[in-house]
């Protein structure tokens, strides 16, 4: 089973915002994200996690509305055989990505948010259990 990550986790690894994703998430379809039910924590494997970085470098160095950054993202990840990336804009023109590259230095961010981000439990916290001394038993 492939290794996913939280939604904070991805953040911190991509200096964004959690906000940001969610909101990706939220109005476009990323390849790689396991969407859960409402109150369950979205995951997202490394497909995921390399679109969206994709995503962020067209937005945000290349001024791509993030629609068409989404598009080129999952486009990439889904047709890619080999270590770069290229996607045809119009006959003559594209735009190539060294996946190896982007991949290590993703690899490498990703082992060290994973570690710096605990795991944040949704929902009520829990009733405190009985402790001796009390009135009453719950």
């Amino acid at each position: 089973m492939p290794r996913t990550y939280s939604v904070r986790v991805t953040a911190l690894t991509l200096g964004v915002m959690t906000k940001w994703i969610d909101n990706v998430l939220s109005h476009f379809v990323v390849v790689g994200v396991e969407q859960g039910t409402k109150g369950v924590e979205r995951q997202l494997n490394g497909e995921a996690v390399l679109a969206i970085s994709l995503c962020r470098l067209l937005s945000s160095e290349l001024g791509v509305p993030l629609a068409t950054a989404v598009s080129i993202g999952n486009h990439i990840v889904r047709t890619r055989t080999d270590a770069d990336g290229k996607y045809e804009v119009a006959p003559g023109f594209s735009l190539q990505f060294s996946l190896t590259d982007i991949e290590r230095q993703l690899h490498a961010r990703l082992g060290d948010a994973s570690e710096s981000a605990p795991h944040v439990r949704r929902g009520r916290p829990q009733r405190p259990a009985w402790r001796p001394g009390r009135r009453s038993a719950p």
